[in-house]
């Protein structure tokens, strides 16, 4: 049996103790705020003269490597691929612009080696997570002051676009694809905001519901803003995927008419202009001839992606080379892919897409792995809490897929952190499947035992 302290505190059961947050990861999270922010590249540009992002991610990597550095075998897919990329770039048609690239994707590849080595628990886990919604509240935040203030936004297609705050990710499209795919994590910690605010500092559980609503205002009104196409329908898939989180017992219809309402409730909402701007996808008449290029030039990108896979089938024309190689040598339209399977084949050839597919596939397969170990111990608030982290980043990754269809996203960050957060979140998951099965907790589902219950029976 167990012991009347396990019986009377269920938590006990399931949770290691509960550690200090290391040096490597407060220094982590800051990296996280400022990759996002960037503050050396339009707010405060004295930074970007002395290279401060590389001086930090420096510093970084050297307190970290005090700890050492976990390099677990779900996680080389994405060393493989970096490797694909530098050996894209060594055959590159202009290497030049192909290092360049290399360069810029590198830190996030040390960052998201960083991460999975200082997140050692799941409440540690959590906080990253929040503290990348934070970011992402101030970034928006920052944005809206900017387009309402001071009138920064900018006009394509006859429309009036709210950019971001800094010029590597600040795209109206792109803006929008990173505002929707950090959605499916603000739905996670608004179910769960109980269970992270009992595991996190002080300071933050006050704020943390305050800041869940806010920026869940926030990046709705991003989107809209931005005049993304794109980043419209990817919100509506949002939309639709998170309405399975809200109906029980896998009713597949009830999901979809929900998702509708919540579609149709927006699409009344909407201002005319945008509603009008939305109204091209069906109808590009109504548009004007800048919007109809653009919706044409994601299939003519595929193409162009295709024509470089033929001429270069193995390692592709190189990183950052689309631009340049289609003016000069394929149709000479002066337009990027706007596309993942033309820019991923384009540029990084045979051995670049099949890494690139491996890498997205093992991540996919950590979201399942999670949920399997989770149906195993229903009712278990620690197994939930696994689950609907899993299903978050599941969502995640299905809407950077659904977003490839229309803009290249290869090689932006959100594809490391999503991978980084599913490869971890399965590993706390599995360590949590074994103390249950150690303590004797079985699966309830014909029991009828609530969560208490279940820390009360006795070892089989």
């Amino acid at each position: 049996m167990l012991s009347p302290a396990l019986a009377r505190n269920p938590l006990l059961a399931t949770s290691i103790p509960h550690r200090g947050y290391s040096s490597g990861f407060w220094v982590a999270a800051c990296y996280m705020m400022l990759f996002i922010i960037r503050p050396w590249e339009t707010l405060i540009p004295e930074l970007g003269l002395i290279k401060f992002e590389r001086i930090f991610v420096a510093v970084m990597l050297l307190i970290v490597l005090r700890d050492g550095i976990s390099l677990r075998g779900q996680y080389k897919s994405v060393i493989a691929f970096f490797g694909c990329v530098v050996f894209a770039a060594l055959l590159a048609v202009n290497a030049r612009m192909a290092w360049e690239e290399v360069y810029r994707y590198l830190p996030q590849v040390v960052f998201f080696m960083v991460m999975i080595s200082v997140i050692r628990q799941q409440h540690e886990l959590n906080l990253m997570i929040v503290i990348f919604l934070a970011a992402m509240t101030l970034y928006t935040g920052k944005a809206h002051w900017e387009y309402y203030v001071h009138n920064a936004h900018h006009v394509a297609q006859g429309v009036n676009r709210l950019y971001g705050i800094e010029k590597s990710e600040g795209d109206p499209n792109a803006l929008a694809m990173h505002v929707v795919c950090s959605l499916p994590f603000l739905l996670y910690v608004f179910r769960h905001r109980k269970m992270i605010a009992a595991h996190s500092p002080s300071w933050l559980r006050p704020i943390l519901l305050p800041g869940v609503v806010a920026y869940a205002a926030l990046g709705i009104s991003t989107v809209f803003h931005t005049q993304s196409r794109a980043g419209m329908l990817g919100l509506a898939a949002f939309f639709f995927l998170a309405s399975f989180a809200f109906v029980r017992g896998g009713k597949i219809l009830r999901a979809i008419m929900l998702a509708l309402v919540c579609i149709g409730a927006t699409w009344l909402l909407l201002p005319e202009n945008v509603r009008g701007r939305l109204r091209t996808i069906w109808d590009p008449s109504s548009g004007t001839i800048d919007a109809q290029v653009s919706g044409q030039g994601r299939l003519y990108g595929l193409y162009a992606g295709l024509t470089m896979f033929r001429r270069h089938p193995i390692a592709g024309v190189g990183p950052g080379n689309f631009l340049d190689y289609r003016v000069r040598h394929v149709d000479g339209v002066p337009l990027i892919a706007h596309n993942l399977p033309g820019q991923v084949l384009g540029e990084f050839g045979l051995i670049g897409g099949i890494a690139f597919a491996l890498m997205a596939y093992l991540a996919f397969k950590n979201t399942r792995r999670t949920r399997s170990n989770a149906r195993r111990f229903k009712g278990n608030p620690q197994m939930a809490q696994h689950e609907q982290l899993a299903v978050a980043c599941r969502n995640v990754i299905l809407l950077l897929l659904f977003f490839g269809l229309a803009l290249h996203n290869n090689l932006k960050y959100d594809w490391l952190w999503v991978i980084a957060f599913a490869g971890l979140n399965a590993d706390f998951a599995k360590a949590t499947a074994s103390r249950l099965a150690r303590f004797g907790v079985r699966r309830t589902s014909q029991t009828g035992l609530g969560s208490e219950d279940l820390f009360a029976m006795p070892p089989t």
